[in-house]
């Protein structure tokens, strides 16, 4: 038994060896991920924020194509105007608080 202790010591700090590489390489890995997610929400805040301003964009496009069109539909650029008077109150709302 004690001829095999050397042996199972030295079996057992390989082993914790390789342990411990295998911890510092998933540490990297882990970190790097860490700072893809990073970026990759960033990225998306950016697009997010792009889509937004073409929306809104079409919608001011929308409402100029109507405005500039045919008179028949004029009962939906009002209901426009008067959605868009009633956010604008909103905020003016908001800011005297």
């Amino acid at each position: 038994m004690s001829s095999e202790l050397p042996v199972v010591l030295k079996s057992i700090q390989k082993k914790l060896t390789l342990l411990g590489e295998k911890q510092q390489r998933l540490e990297g890995e882990n970190k790097q991920l860490l700072n893809q997610i990073v970026a990759l929400e960033l990225r998306n805040m950016e697009l997010v924020k792009k889509m937004n301003e073409k929306e809104e964009s079409f919608k001011t496009l929308k409402m100029a194509r109507k405005m500039a069109g045919d008179n028949t539909d004029t009962h939906g650029v009002k209901r426009q105007i008067n959605e868009l008077v009633k956010e604008i109150d909103k905020c003016v709302s908001l800011l005297n608080r």
